[in-house]
This record gives structure tokens, sequence and C-alpha cells, in this order.
């Protein structure tokens, strides 16, 4: 189910993401969470980097369609030249311009969220988890909590009953 639940996520039209740090063996590690209203995928990784988006998503993740008006403004904004004597601006600009595309997407797309909300929602029980009883012993631990949390989490937006549906994995896991 875990890997059902990444290879939706990985044709899903919309998605919301987040990281957060968490111990693992005594050293920093980083839980990220893809998620939208339907699913929900929490990995834990030694990095914080682009390399874990890499490694968990080797085949990317989709692109968004085509931007309108709004976007096209903000880009047309972005180019404007800026003194050189304002390095901070320019810096902003710079990293503003890569992602412009992004940048007020969810006023095109009703599914996407202008906020990060439902991400930090998702990666909400880790901290609570934390706070309990601190951090996670071993990697495979880190890992357990994060198909389990994922599983859950998408079971909990489908509707349906979390008990029944763990009982249904577990026969289907013995059997």
């Amino acid at each position: 189910m875990y890997q059902e639940i990444k290879n939706r996520v990985e044709k899903a039209e919309c998605l919301g993401t987040d990281e957060t740090g968490a111990k693992v063996n005594g050293k920093k590690h980083w839980f990220w969470t893809w998620q939208n209203k339907e699913l929900t995928f929490i990995i834990q990784s030694p990095s914080r980097g682009y390399k874990t988006i890499a490694e968990t998503f080797p085949n990317g993740l989709p692109n968004s369609p085509a931007r309108d008006k709004l976007e096209q403004s903000l880009t047309e904004l972005l180019l404007i030249q800026l003194p050189d004597k304002d390095n901070l601006a320019i810096m902003l600009q710079k990293k503003l311009r890569k992602i412009c595309h992004h940048i007020l997407y969810f006023l095109h797309n009703n599914h996407v969220q202008p906020d990060n909300n439902g991400s930090e929602q998702a990666i909400r029980t880790l901290k609570v988890k934390q706070k309990v009883s601190g951090g996670f012993r071993f990697i495979e631990g880190a890992d357990g909590f994060a198909v389990i949390r994922s599983i859950i989490d998408t079971v909990i937006k489908s509707g349906h009953d979390v008990f029944h549906s763990l009982s249904l994995i577990a026969i289907l896991a013995i059997g």
C-alpha cells in the first residue's frame, strides 16, 4: 500500500511538501511529506537537500501546466533592471526568477492551497511523537513510522476506517 501511495503521489497533479528534523540514532535526520487532499506520503532521510527528492522520485514529479497572465506579469516585473549596488534585491530577484511560475499557481488551480497547512499537519504527528518519546533509536523504526503514518493519513483522507484498513493489510501480509 505504501508503494501504491508513492506511485499515486508521483502522478498527482497537485502536491504540497514539507520537511522537519528528527533525531534518528542520535543524529539529525529529516522527515519529508508530500501530500494533497487524497494522499500522504512520508519518508525519512539523512539529507534535507534536493538529493532526497531525486532519490525518492528518480523520474521526477509532474510539471505544472502553463500559467496565465498573472505569471506573465510577475515575470515581466522580475526582468526589470535593478541598480547594481542593491545586492540583496538582485539576489532575491534571481531566486524569484527561478520559481516565478510557481508563486501564484494557487490562483489557477483550486486544488492548490495558498498555504502550507496541509503539509504541516501531515508532519505534525512526528513532532508529537518526538515530544512524547524523543527520537528514533534505529533507522528502521523511523522508516516504519513513515510508512505507517503515510498509510493511516491516506486512509483517513479516503474516508475509510483506519482499524479495519490496517487489519486488512495485516491479513494480506500474513496470507
